[in-house]
């Protein structure tokens, strides 16, 4: 799998594959739209809760931007040695805008 995502990725990469997303905002993210499920851990917690973060399925952080996924998904990588996990460039609100378009 991909380190970074654009939406249209993720789109094809979800349909393909066993994905989890996982939001790392401070609130959870509204993705109703998406209709998929999204696991939130904000990304101050994660390191208490690795044991959360899936190791037999593709992880992918999400967020509001874009950068606070992109760090925590390094962060994984490195101090649990997940390689399964990749981050959505861009928001939330941008993946739902194109998954709505598709």
């Amino acid at each position: 799998m991909f380190q970074n995502l654009t939406p249209q990725q993720l789109i094809t990469s979800y349909a393909a594959n066993n994905t989890v997303l996982i939001n790392v905002c401070d609130k959870a993210i509204s993705a109703n739209s998406l209709s998929w499920p999204i696991l939130h851990i904000p990304y101050q917690e994660i390191p208490d809760r690795i044991a959360e973060i899936p190791t037999d399925k593709e992880v992918v952080f999400v967020c509001e931007n874009g950068q606070a996924a992109g760090t925590i998904s390094t962060f994984v990588k490195g101090y649990a040695y997940l390689a399964n996990t990749s981050y959505l460039v861009g928001s939330i609100k941008e993946l739902q805008r194109v998954k709505k378009a598709a």
